[in-house]
């Protein structure tokens, strides 16, 4: 190997572009540089820089031993743009993209494993999970309608719970079902809405409006067909009072109870 010591080499062209070697082995060209092999810089510390782009005397980008690329700001302590030989990647603005494919390689699809963590001031706002599944801090709100296709009569579309002990407050299912309180996630709501039109209340129905069809009542849990209709009972009440008013004696009282209730 030629050895060449060098105290100091400066060489000025015509049209004043300077090549200055130095003796503690830097190199000033004041032109361009070019290789058709490798530029190597070796430094015997991670942090150090190996490249570095200045205007004026400041740097704008630099590439460390350890490979991590900053670019921007201050890039030696507040970069605008970092580059993390992990993989990751800090940006101080906006990231604009024609597309943007995330694919996890490693991780376990399940709802603990997380694709992308959205923050503001390192507070956590979106988190999406390898397994599809999202987590919104704030509201959800669409100009459009919000569709979920599930399959499955029991799959759930749809549902709300308490973080205070787990457990589900309001459940609209893929069947059209909706389930309100109670044992939600056990099948035991306090409300539940059919899809076929019929309702149960585990508590008191208080309402205030009419009825234009018949309204049951289930008289025993266990056997569907003991049920009440409710409005055939008013309307045998309202025929009863017209029919007791115009009585004479205890058979015409007796005769017109048994015409009236006769349907119940």
């Amino acid at each position: 190997m030629s050895t060449l010591n060098v105290t100091t080499i400066q060489h000025e062209s015509a049209s004043g572009n300077n090549i200055v070697l130095d003796s503690d082995g830097n190199v000033e060209v004041a032109g361009e540089f070019e290789s058709s092999g490798k530029i190597i810089g070796n430094r015997d510390s991670a942090t150090s820089d190996c490249f570095s782009a200045q205007l004026d005397g400041t740097a704008n980008a630099i590439i460390r031993a350890d490979g991590r690329i900053r670019i921007g700001g201050t890039v030696g302590s507040d970069p605008n743009i970092d580059l993390i030989p992990d993989g990751s990647i800090t940006a101080a603005n906006n990231v604009n993209a024609r597309a943007v494919l995330v694919d996890m390689l490693d991780g376990d699809e399940n709802a603990q494993s997380t694709l992308s963590n959205f923050k503001h001031k390192g507070n956590t706002k979106l988190e999406l999970k390898t397994n599809g599944n999202a987590e919104f801090a704030g509201n959800i709100t669409a100009a459009d309608s919000i569709t979920t296709e599930r399959s499955g009569k029991g799959a759930y579309c749809l549902r709300t719970k308490n973080t205070d002990d787990n457990t589900l407050g309001f459940v609209a299912r893929a069947d059209g079902a909706v389930l309100v309180g109670g044992d939600v996630d056990g099948g035991n709501p306090n409300i539940f809405l059919k899809a076929n039109g019929s309702a149960d209340f585990a508590g008191t129905v208080n309402q205030n409006v009419t009825f234009s069809n018949s309204l049951f009542i289930n008289l025993d849990p266990d056997d569907e067909t003991k049920v009440l209709d409710v409005k055939a009972v008013c309307q045998a009440l309202i025929a009863l009072k017209s029919a007791a008013a115009a009585s004479t004696d205890y058979a015409s009282l007796k005769a017109a109870i048994a015409t009236a209730l006769c349907n119940i």
